[in-house]
């Protein structure tokens, strides 16, 4: 699964590590343990990118679509047609695994 990390986070704590290095020691514990430090934040910092999709769900009067993850509906146009956004608009899962009927 893909994995998200906020970009401007990474590139702080990034130039923090590259900061920290001492490029007079050029060792393999340096360059190593930077690295580490890197891997570990990455690790605690990113996340599965959320992915859903449009469930189409209906009564005896009427038919709708909601997000697999917190039942909101989609946008609708100024015409009141439906908008299948790529992005659910309430909690921003990913909506690309196809609609289901």
């Amino acid at each position: 699964m893909k994995k998200i990390v906020d970009m401007e986070e990474w590139n702080k704590f990034y130039q923090r590590i590259i900061d920290d290095l001492n490029f007079n020691d050029a060792s393999d514990y340096g360059y190593g343990h930077g690295i580490k430090k890197a891997n570990d934040w990455l690790e605690l910092n990113s996340e599965e990118e959320k992915r859903g999709k449009w469930v189409r769900k209906e009564d005896e009067n009427m038919y709708w679509h909601e997000c697999s993850n917190c039942g909101s509906e989609p946008l609708y146009d100024p015409w009141k047609n439906v908008y299948f956004s790529n992005y659910c608009p309430n909690c921003g899962w990913r909506m690309d695994l196809g609609e289901e009927e």
